[in-house]
C-alpha cells in the first residue's frame, strides 16, 4: 500500500492508504451511520382500508382525499422512504420523526402511479407519530394549532393523527379548506400558518365540514372539484413521462429544507463529493465515447443503457451537492477556509480530468486509460468506482450532525451508488463473467444484504427495473 497526503480543511494533513495497481479508486473502510432509534415511533403495526393491509413499523401512510403516489418522503436524519403501493412509503431502518413529505401527485386515478389529471402536490406534508401524514397532521403538529383543532371541531389526539381524509368527512373538509387558503396564498407548508391567521379559516372549515357531510360524494371527488375551482396544477403527459422513466429530483427537498450551520469537514465532504461525482460522470461518458465505435450492436446497446445513464445521473448528483454548495455560498475551490462565495461560473469551467483534489486526481490518472480498454474493463472500473463512493458516503454520512439537507444529499448519492453497483455487476455478468463484480476482488465482492437498493438514486427508472428483474 502506497499512502500520500492531501488537504483538508484549515490545512490540516490527514494520510490516506490507496491501492495501487490498473483498479484504482476512493474509498476508507466502510463505517455504517450510528442509527439512533430513540424517537422512532413504537407503535404497532396497523391495517389501513387505503388498500387493505398492514402497515409496518418502518412505514407510513399518506394522504390528501386518495393515495399520494411519486412523493419523496424522508425523515428528520435525512434518510429516504422508497414507496410500496397504496399511499405507502417504507424505510430502511425505523424512521426519525419529523417525516416530511413533499413533490408527487395526489392519484385521482387511484390506480397506484401517476396518471393525466392526478393533482400535483404543492405542500410539504408531516407525519404524525403514528405514521399518518395528511394536511391536518401537518398543521397539528403545532400544539397551538392542535388545541385549535379539538376545540373548534370536536376532533381528539387519535383522530387527528390517524384518520385519513377518504374515510372522514371532517378530516377531509380541513384538508381541502388548508388547501385552498395555501394555494390561494402560494404557501407551499401548512405548518408555518400561524395560529391566528388559521384561526380565521375556522367559520369556512364549519360550512365545508357541513358540505360535506351531507354530500353523498366520496372525499375524492369533493377534492377533485376544489382542485378544479382553483385551477390547481395537474400532471399532463409530459408529466407522467417523467415519473416513468425520469428520476428523482434532490434539489425540490434542498430547497425546502431549513438552513444549519455547517462545519469545515462537513464543507470539505461537499467539495469531494462534487468532484468524486464528477469524476465518476466524466469517467462513465469517457468510456462510452471511446469504446462505442469498436463495439458490436449488443454491446453498443449496453453502452448506451449502461454507461450513458449512469453518466447522466453522475450529473444530477453533481447538480445536488452543487445545490448545497449554492444554498450555503460555500467556494469549494478553496479548500484551506472557503471563505469565498460560490459561483457557478468557476464551477462550470472545470475541464474533465482536472480535479482540485490530489487523490481524486491521481485517481482518474489511474483509472481512465483502463476503462477504454473494453467494455468489460469499463463496467469494473464503474463496480470499482460505486463501492469508493458508498465507503466515502458511509464516512460522510456519520458526520451530518443535526444538518439534515447534508445528510440526506449524502444518502442520495449513496442509494444511486448502491444501484449503479448493481448495474455493473449485472451488467458484467450478461457479458459473461458468470462471478460479476465478484471477479475483481474481495473488496468488490458485495451479497444482496450487504447493499439493499433504495430508490433510483437520480437514475433513470428503466435501469433500477433491469436490476431488480
Amino acid at each position: 500500500m502506497s499512502t500520500y497526503q492531501m488537504s483538508t480543511p484549515r490545512r490540516k494533513l490527514i494520510k490516506f492508504s490507496l491501492a495501487t495497481g490498473a483498479y484504482l479508486f476512493t474509498g476508507c473502510s466502510s463505517n455504517k451511520p450510528n442509527e439512533d432509534n430513540t424517537n422512532a415511533s413504537a407503535m404497532d403495526d396497523f391495517k389501513t382500508e387505503a388498500n387493505n393491509r398492514i402497515v409496518s413499523s418502518r412505514e407510513v401512510l399518506v394522504e390528501r382525499s386518495t393515495l399520494m403516489t411519486n412523493c419523496i418522503v424522508i425523515d428528520s436524519v435525512g434518510r429516504t422512504a422508497i414507496e410500496r403501493d397504496g399511499g405507502i412509503y417504507r424505510f430502511k431502518k425505523q424512521p426519525m420523526f419529523p417525516i416530511y413529505v413533499f413533490s408527487g401527485v395526489v392519484n385521482f386515478a387511484s390506480n397506484g402511479h401517476i396518471t393525466q389529471g392526478d393533482a400535483k402536490n404543492n405542500l410539504m406534508l408531516e407525519v404524525s407519530p403514528s405514521r399518518i401524514g395528511t394536511i391536518v397532521t401537518t398543521i397539528a403538529s403545532d400544539e397551538n394549532k392542535r388545541t385549535w383543532l379539538k376545540e373548534n371541531f370536536s376532533l381528539s389526539d387519535k383522530e387527528i393523527d390517524t384518520e385519513i381524509p377518504r374515510s372522514n368527512k371532517t378530516i377531509a373538509a380541513i384538508s381541502d379548506e388548508v388547501l385552498k387558503y395555501c394555494t390561494q396564498n402560494n404557501i407551499s407548508k401548512p405548518s408555518q400558518i400561524d395560529v391566528t391567521k388559521i384561526s380565521k379559516l375556522t367559520s369556512d372549515i364549519l360550512i365545508r365540514i357541513e358540505k360535506y357531510k351531507t354530500s353523498t360524494k366520496e372525499s375524492i371527488e369533493l377534492e377533485k372539484e376544489l382542485v378544479t375551482q382553483l385551477k390547481a396544477p395537474l400532471a399532463n403527459k409530459e408529466d407522467v413521462t417523467y415519473y416513468q422513466y425520469g428520476s428523482t429530483n434532490p434539489k425540490i427537498v434542498i430547497d425546502q429544507l431549513p438552513k444549519y450551520e455547517l462545519n469545515d469537514e462537513q464543507k470539505y465532504a461537499l467539495a469531494f463529493m462534487w468532484n468524486e461525482e464528477r469524476l465518476a460522470g466524466d469517467a462513465y461518458g469517457a468510456f462510452h465515447t471511446a469504446l462505442y465505435q469498436n463495439l458490436s450492436d449488443k454491446e453498443k446497446e449496453m453502452a448506451d443503457r449502461i454507461l450513458n445513464t449512469i453518466h447522466h445521473a453522475e450529473r444530477l448528483h453533481e447538480e445536488a451537492v452543487e445545490a448545497l454548495i449554492k444554498k450555503y455560498d460555500i467556494d469549494i475551490l478553496d479548500l484551506d477556509d472557503y471563505d469565498g462565495a460560490y459561483s457557478k461560473e468557476e464551477l462550470e469551467n472545470m475541464k474533465p480530468g482536472v480535479y482540485p483534489i490530489k487523490k481524486l486526481q491521481e485517481i482518474w490518472d489511474n483509472v481512465a486509460p483502463v476503462g477504454t480498454k473494453s467494455l468489460k474493463d469499463a463496467f469494473r472500473i464503474g463496480a470499482i468506482t460505486e463501492i469508493g463512493d458508498i465507503e466515502d458516503l458511509d464516512r460522510y454520512i456519520q458526520i451530518a450532525d443535526k444538518a439534515i439537507d447534508f445528510r440526506y444529499v449524502m444518502e442520495f448519492l449513496r442509494d444511486g451508488s448502491i444501484l449503479h453497483y448493481w448495474v455493473f455487476d449485472k451488467a458484467l455478468k450478461e457479458l459473461g463473467i458468470k462471478e460479476g463484480a465478484c471477479s475483481i476482488s474481495s473488496r468488490y465482492c458485495k451479497q444482496k444484504n450487504d447493499f439493499e437498493i433504495n430508490g433510483d438514486g437520480g437514475t433513470r427508472r428503466p435501469l433500477l427495473r433491469w436490476v431488480q428483474g
